[in-house]
């Protein structure tokens, strides 16, 4: 005897497929935003092409930007192996350059959300 299909079941199924979709394209976005930015600053790209770039980029810190020594200079590697499947490398200027956009993009954020129509929402601007 078969069981029959709860409609229930399947709803709760197909939600926690577009949820965990959804959380998967947030986070590429995001990754392809960084770097993006990091190019932008001057950070350089090296293409995991060969088999043991592939191996020691898996090995890396995935998606985080973490500070290297090397010689008595600190460089900054982004490790991607999932969608650029890339190196990306900058030195201490690049890194400040970087610092500088986001602080840029986010002040640029701020006064956007700033000129909103917040009465719209019924909110008086300033907030008393």
């Amino acid at each position: 005897m078969t069981r029959p299909v709860s409609y229930s079941a399947i709803i709760w199924l197909v939600a926690g497929y577009l949820v965990t979709g959804g959380c998967a394209s947030i986070e590429k976005e995001s990754t392809l935003n960084t770097e993006h930015i990091l190019k932008a600053s001057g950070f350089s790209s090296f293409p995991a092409d060969t088999p043991e770039r592939v191996t020691h980029l898996t090995a890396l810190t995935q998606r985080k930007l973490a500070p290297h020594e090397r010689d008595g200079e600190t460089f900054y590697v982004f490790a991607d192996s999932t969608y650029c499947k890339c190196l990306l490398i900058g030195d201490e200027k690049a890194y400040e350059t970087y610092r500088n956009l986001l602080v840029q993009q986010y002040t640029e954020q701020v006064n956007e959300d700033a000129s909103m129509d917040w009465g719209l929402w019924g909110i008086p601007v300033p907030l008393n």
